[in-house]
């Protein structure tokens, strides 16, 4: 009994402190005003659950999440996900009837503009897409998918141009974006402005030095545009590996024609492990081998040029030079007949003759004084 006494008085002002809480269960309108509901607090999980699922590419599952949601959670995110979902399983008009109705709840929304964009790319409406990315860029001037999209547009319309003006007015507000001057870049380099995609490629690799998109770009840029000593300085910590293919292309060029014929081999083997079927590379290849004096593979690789184009002139041209440094005189002046056969350039291929025939005389006089 002393006992029970006791707790009873060490219990009793714990109790007394308790008696002001508010429980949860207590109906409080002033400490639950700002707490979500429990249904509130559902939607916000079906909402995220329907966006994992889109993100990895199961629409139906994100659509199921989204059927669970509750009335008070209608908005324009629950319609914008849903064309969405319609858009990747290519359902057009579903799509389409989600879209009027977020334009309805939400007409200022740049996200409706940009999902109807996608909507018109689909089937190939590359007028009202480039309306609509316009449109979202007018309502969100600092969303660069608006931006990005409408130059794409520009760009799909055979007017590279016009796509390079319009990123040169946006990089003009935006100095220092970097998707901004790598677009540019990319846009230079299509319409043959070399000199100018080096410029933006540049900015883009200052703004962000790790990109390799930005460096790669840069890199195709100075060996289109003749600059093949810089190409190779500013990629001389890269392996084929860490490439390309189209880089490593650029770069086998641009090391032949620096004499680094080694350098040269290592990009276009790269290359070719991949696209088998280009027969001016192969040809690269096979002059590369020989500046390097691997005369062996370097037929090999002109060989190659032939299964693919067996009337290409300069692939005998290339088996003459290698014939005739080979010293096999009579197989060399069989390549350079092939190669005018072929239709090359008949007065040079000529004077190659000769060369072989010359050679071979003299071989053999050589011969004969020993």
């Amino acid at each position: 009994m002393a006992r029970t006494k006791y707790l009873s008085l060490l219990l009793l002002p714990l109790f007394a402190s308790c008696s002001s809480i508010n429980w949860w269960w207590e109906d409080d309108d002033s400490a639950n005003a700002d707490r979500p509901s429990y249904s509130q607090s559902r939607d916000r999980v079906y909402l995220a659950s329907a966006r994992r699922h889109l993100a990895m590419g199961d629409s139906a599952a994100a659509r199921r999440e989204l059927t669970q949601l509750s009335a008070d959670a209608q908005t324009v995110d629950v319609n914008l996900l849903l064309a969405e979902s319609y858009l990747r399983e290519g359902d057009l008009d579903s799509a389409d009837h989600e879209l009027v109705a977020a334009a309805e709840m939400e007409p200022l929304d740049p996200r409706v503009d940009m999902l109807r964009g996608v909507l018109a790319e689909s089937v190939g409406d590359w007028l009202e897409a480039g309306k609509a990315y316009q449109a979202a860029a007018g309502k969100d001037s600092s969303d660069n998918k608006a931006v990005l999209s409408l130059a794409r547009i520009f760009h799909a319309t055979g007017d590279g141009v016009r796509a390079t003006s319009y990123l040169e007015r946006e990089i003009s507000l935006r100095p220092m974006d970097f998707d901004l001057s790598l677009a540019a870049g990319r846009a230079y380099q299509s319409v043959g402005s070399h000199f100018d995609a080096i410029t933006h490629f540049s900015l883009a690799t200052e703004i962000e030095p790790s990109s390799m998109y930005a460096r790669e770009g840069l890199i195709l840029s100075l060996s289109l545009a003749g600059q093949h000593r810089e190409a190779l300085n500013i990629s001389s910590d890269l392996g084929p590996e860490e490439l390309g293919e189209g880089t490593c292309l650029a770069l086998g060029r641009s090391a032949l024609l620096a004499d680094e014929p080694l350098r040269s081999v290592s990009m276009l083997t790269r290359y070719l492990h991949q696209f088998q079927k280009d027969s001016a590379a192969w040809l690269d290849l096979s002059r590369a081998y020989y500046l390097a004096d691997n005369l062996k593979m370097s037929l090999n690789a002109t060989g190659r040029t032939l299964k693919l184009d067996p009337h290409n002139y300069a692939a005998f041209t290339m088996i003459g030079h290698i014939r005739l440094r080979a010293k096999q005189y009579d197989l060399a002046f069989k390549a350079y007949n092939s190669a005018i056969l072929a239709g090359g350039d008949a007065f040079l291929l000529t004077e190659l003759m000769d060369r072989a025939t010359e050679a071979r005389k003299r071989a053999e006089a050589e011969q004969g004084e020993l």
